[in-house]
């Protein structure tokens, strides 16, 4: 209780009130009872009960304007407080010096010891009891070894974690920093940041192998190509990665095969989502799908986009493969509904859907249940498109079922597998490509190869027939084999007719498969190439006889007999032509059982069927009306050819009254030296259904 007079306490101390300003509850000036002493003016004024003393916030929940002022404004005692005082006897008092020598230093005239601010304030976590916890959670009060502890609390970790704190908190409120929220959200970007400067070197690591055609891993996980490019790029002096790699943990690392598949998946997604975009940006797209299989056996469906670019004002086709599409089944309901929902979930602008290109086969192409016809109902500008290469591969197709050049192309197939089944073997001759059977442009390309070193191809084989070439028997004799077969005159003559369509067809089927065709461009090329085939169909004789030429000047050169088969009067499984000269056997041969003539007019029939319905932009059932009726007078033409041969060789049994058909047919068989036989009816009625079965 604070009067105007000299108070006792109860410790035995005297206490007299002070009336100073600014000073609130009792303020003393203190002397020992028994010492009698008078209150002098050098005394300090006590404040117990100051809001800005340290001692009151121990262990308590402070407010951030109170922990602010607190930081700044604590309550320090006047330089002529006696320290003396609040010290037990015989012990070393608090020396007012060492608040200016430590800046986190504050005495409490509370509890009458030494605190750090920081660390009451922003308390640590204290685990253990000890003397690192005078200053936090009790005040300090052994002055003896004040700097030993006073250095030992200003190292520990404890004070420098709330050191950081009151820092941090220091500039919050004094505006000069942002605040918690903002520091965290910040701290994120600066991870983000520090995680993209370490998977940039990785990600482009990836992508340099994709782009390369490079397998990522070799035998085992931490060997391979990726591995060893990052190796490159720590040896070239990429600081990032090198602190990332060895810095890093095991499982940080971001290399693992799990990590590389991650990667790769997510490269494959931004270049997809920058190809639905670029396609978006486009006036119309319109998509390109085939079945296929994969390496597994599994069917799926690879989907290609074509679409239209603009470019400082120019026109572009670009054509880019999206997807592959896994299907469970191969029906068109099923192939259609997984097309369209790729496309719809794809982000695609479907309002720009003008086309969809496919093979010929039922499931896809059909009029009534084909997937085109799904997706056309429901995509009404979204037009069906044979594919114009497709087209033309199945008309060569079918020209390839005539037995001599079948057997001719199963020859050149057996000569390229066996050169190239053996390292050894295949050094033995100039590399030619393997056969494709899906790509009939790189068969066209072989052909056009083995035509060219068909000299050496051939030495080769006869060297090895000989056994002037070091060779165990197997391969000696399936080598003798294929020398037999190439060794006629007419495997030659084939040869020649094939490889001379396939240069002109090889140029037309890449130009057809370009990424940048238009119809413009096929019809330029198309009205070309249907002007040579014309000429061929008009100068039959002049063309075969320029190939047989070639034909007779390789055979020479490779001292290869050029004769005709043997003839007999009764022949049902080849040609029998009445000739005596070999080129008009030949040429026969093929004018009559329509072999090369059905190859030229086919060709040229297909061709113009396309040239019609790309410049005139007719249905394809229109266009192809004009070529069918032309294959339908050529049937026509054979059927009257044949019957009028029938009829001429009757008439000719008929005038000779002397001889029966058994015994032309008995003289034909005996008499070898003989003239040639007169054909038979039986050989009439064979020679008019191959001639037909050829049409």
């Amino acid at each position: 209780m604070c009067t105007s007079g000299v108070i006792t306490t109860d410790d035995g101390f005297l206490e007299q009130p002070s009336t100073s300003s600014g000073n609130f509850g009792c303020s003393r000036t203190v002397s020992p009872v028994g010492d009698q002493r008078h209150i002098t003016a050098n005394q300090l004024v006590l404040e117990v009960n100051h809001e800005l003393d340290l001692g009151n916030y121990i262990d308590k929940s402070v407010s951030d304007p109170t922990r602010y002022q607190l930081l700044v404004n604590a309550y320090r005692p006047p330089k002529s407080y006696n320290f003396k005082n609040d010290a037990d006897e015989n012990k070393r008092p608090f020396i007012y010096n060492w608040l200016d020598q430590y800046d986190w230093l504050s005495y409490s005239l509370k509890v009458k010891g030494a605190l750090c601010k920081d660390c009451v304030l922003f308390r640590p976590n204290i685990c253990h009891g000890s003397i690192l916890g005078a200053f936090i959670v009790s005040p300090f009060k052994k002055f003896r070894d004040f700097h030993t502890h006073a250095k030992a609390h200003a190292k520990s970790k404890w004070h420098s974690s709330a050191l950081i704190k009151s820092t941090n908190f220091l500039k919050v409120m004094s505006d000069k920093q942002n605040d918690v929220l903002s520091l965290l959200d910040s701290f994120a970007k600066e991870q983000i940041k520090q995680n993209r400067l370490k998977l940039e070197p990785i990600v482009k690591t990836i992508v340099f192998c994709g782009t390369h055609d490079l397998p990522l891993r070799g035998k085992r996980g931490d060997s391979g190509n990726f591995t060893d490019l990052l190796n490159f790029r720590v040896d070239s002096g990429d600081i990032i990665l090198k602190t990332h790699l060895d810095n890093s943990g095991g499982k940080s690392k971001y290399i693992s095969h799990r990590i590389q598949n991650e990667l790769v998946v997510s490269c494959g997604n931004v270049l997809f989502r920058d190809l639905i975009q670029e396609v978006n940006a486009s006036d119309y797209f319109s998509i390109l799908s085939d079945e296929t299989a994969d390496i597994s056996g599994s069917e799926q469906l690879s989907v290609g986009i074509r679409f239209v670019k603009m470019y400082n004002g120019d026109v572009f086709i670009k054509e880019e493969f999206l997807t592959f599409i896994k299907l469970d089944k191969l029906c068109a309901e099923n192939i259609a509904h997984k097309l369209i929902e790729f496309l719809e979930n794809s982000g695609l602008d479907m309002d720009k859907f003008v086309g969809q290109g496919y093979d010929g086969c039922a499931t896809m192409a059909g009029e009534i249940h084909g997937v085109q016809k799904i997706i056309s109902s429901k995509y009404k500008k979204a037009l069906y498109y044979h594919c114009a290469s497709h087209k033309l591969n199945l008309v060569i197709n079918d020209i390839n079922k005539d037995p001599q050049i079948r057997n001719t192309i199963g020859t050149v197939k057996d000569i390229i597998n066996f050169f190239r089944e053996s390292v050894l073997r295949r050094n033995l001759i100039p590399n030619i490509p393997m056969f494709c059977e899906t790509r009939w442009s790189a068969k066209y390309k072989s052909l056009r190869i083995f035509n060219q070193n068909f000299k050496s191809i051939f030495q080769t084989l006869q060297d090895i027939h000989t056994g002037e070439i070091s060779i165990n028997g197997a391969t000696r004799t399936r080598g003798s084999q294929l020398y037999l077969s190439i060794s006629s005159f007419s495997f030659v003559l084939n040869l020649k007719i094939i490889t001379k369509y396939s240069c002109i067809l090889e140029p037309t089927a890449n130009i057809l498969q370009g990424v940048s065709i238009d119809f413009l461009k096929v019809h330029e090329h198309m009205g070309d190439l249907i002007n040579i085939f014309n000429g061929h169909r008009s100068n039959v004789d002049t063309v075969f006889q320029q190939i047989f030429a070639n034909a007779v000047e390789n055979c020479e050169e490779l001292n290869i007999d050029i004769k005709m088969p043997r003839l007999c009067s009764r022949q049902k499984n080849r040609a029998n032509h009445n000739t005596d000269n070999i080129e008009n056997y030949f040429k026969e041969e093929r004018r009559r059982t329509g072999r090369y003539v059905a190859t030229v007019i086919a060709i040229f029939v297909s061709l113009f069927g396309l040239y019609q319905a790309m410049a005139r932009g007719t249905p394809e059932y229109a266009a192809f009306f004009l070529p069918a009726l032309i294959m339908f007078l050529y049937v026509l033409w054979i059927l009257y050819a044949s019957r009028a041969r029938s009829k001429h060789f009757s008439d000719e049994l008929h005038n000779d009254g002397k001889e029966t058909v058994e015994e032309i047919v008995e003289n034909a068989a005996c008499e070898i030296s003989s003239e040639n036989p007169k054909s038979s009816t039986s050989d009439v009625d064979h020679t008019f259904s191959r001639s037909y079965s050829i049409a």
